[in-house]
């Protein structure tokens, strides 16, 4: 038998998708790596396009901030995005309703890191690890 691992190459996850009005549907699997059969359960995902972005996410530039603006806007535009609950991983316990909602609320917090991390830049935060580091706010 073949080493498992990084070797192997990618998992592939199968997913179908399809295209219903101005939408995007996509479901892949959940807790399993069996292709799903129709479009519901935790796995569903709808994506929307957007008819106009609003001021709320448009990225904002960052040109001409000192390093300190940087690192105080960072540090605001990601405590707007955590959860006022710790996020849960979804259980075959939960029903669908329960399952789909978590994953969606992982999602929508991984989008807004992204969001946060591509507006200030990597060099942001190193800068903050740096100093939340040396005053003992966090271990490297």
């Amino acid at each position: 038998m073949p080493a498992m691992g990084p070797a192997m190459g990618p998992t592939i996850v199968p997913h179908i998708f399809r295209f219903n009005g101005d939408a995007l549907e996509i479901c892949g699997p959940y807790m399993t790596v069996d292709r799903p059969t129709d479009f519901e359960g935790p796995g569903m995902v709808i994506m929307h396009r957007p008819s106009a972005i609003d001021e709320e996410n448009k990225v904002k530039p960052i040109e001409g901030l000192t390093e300190r603006e940087k690192i105080f806007g960072y540090i605001t535009e990601f405590t707007k995005i955590l959860p006022e609950k710790k996020l849960e991983e979804p259980s075959p316990m939960d029903s669908p309703d329960v399952q789909q909602k978590k994953v969606l609320d992982g999602i929508k917090f991984q989008n807004g890191v992204h969001k946060v991390e591509t507006m200030y830049g990597e060099s942001t935060i190193e800068t903050i690890f740096v100093i939340m580091s040396k005053n003992g706010i966090l271990s490297l």
